[in-house]
């Protein structure tokens, strides 16, 4: 009872209330990012080492597989119940059946809120039962959909902190490296750079896309592999090496992938 009281616990994280606690104040990510970049410089030079220090920019949240829109939770609970739709207060991120046009769009709802509505679907539950977790009496249930209103929120914060960490490099010395990761991995989940392995398209999709582990969040090995080659090429560019680039071929061959493919057939 406490914790939710103080904020510390929420079974609605998805409030904008919610969402504007778990936040980083601005102020506070620059001072502290801005004293890291200070201690990693001052501990080096006082040991006469010239550090080459790479900074990463920050992706985007809504682009991790651990968000359902639209699609992916009629993708799947369509296996069961080939009449499921989302309620109508659900913003789709495409209208049905049509390509999407830009992953950003729609709401969103997390993976656990996804999986127990999977549960309750596939024991018997009703469609309209099921969609009660989303939408009650015509209303959305806010708590937990992330509405594309409140990913924009969070976007815009983002942007903000990777307006700052740009600030910061740039206020340092040659020795500081900028590596614009986020942008790039947005670009690429998104689908606007298109990245391929053995003639899959690498994205955001849970589970399909490749890029992310089981939980949604955590990258993969091809996810792995994708972020390091590009960080080694930047480094590779800063320092004027030619260190080898990983195989990004592991992630969709791992055999874990097999036990899913059920969900996937």
């Amino acid at each position: 009872a406490f914790a939710r009281e103080s904020g510390v616990l929420s079974f609605e994280p998805y409030t904008q209330a919610a969402i504007e606690r778990n936040l980083t104040d601005l102020l506070d990510f620059e001072n502290q990012y801005g004293q890291v970049l200070d201690l990693l410089d001052t501990e080096f030079f006082s040991s006469g080492v010239v550090p080459e220090i790479f900074i990463l920019t920050l992706p985007y949240y809504s682009s991790v597989g651990y968000l359902m829109d639209s699609e992916d939770i009629e993708y799947y609970f369509k296996k069961i119940a080939p009449a499921y739709s989302v309620p109508l207060t659900f913003k789709r991120v495409a209208p049905p059946g049509e390509p999407i046009v830009d992953p950003l769009k729609g709401d969103r709802i997390p993976f656990f809120t996804f999986g127990l509505m999977y549960a309750l679907l596939s024991t018997g539950h009703t469609i309209e039962e099921v969609n009660q977790v989303l939408e009650k009496g015509g209303v959305q249930q806010d708590g937990l959909v992330l509405s594309e209103e409140e990913q924009q929120f969070i976007m815009s914060r983002i942007d903000a902190y990777n307006a700052t960490i740009k600030t910061l490099a740039a206020s340092k010395g040659a020795n500081v490296h900028l590596v614009d990761i986020g942008n790039y991995l947005n670009s690429v989940l998104t689908g606007k750079t298109q990245v391929s392995v053995d003639g899959r398209v690498f994205n955001r999709k849970w589970v399909r896309g490749g890029a992310f582990t089981f939980d949604g969040v955590h990258p993969g090995y091809t996810g792995q592999a994708l972020i390091a080659n590009f960080l080694l090429d930047h480094i590779n560019h800063a320092l004027e090496i030619n260190a080898p680039p990983p195989t990004r071929r592991t992630g969709f061959l791992d055999r874990r992938i097999a036990s899913f493919a059920r969900f996937n057939a």
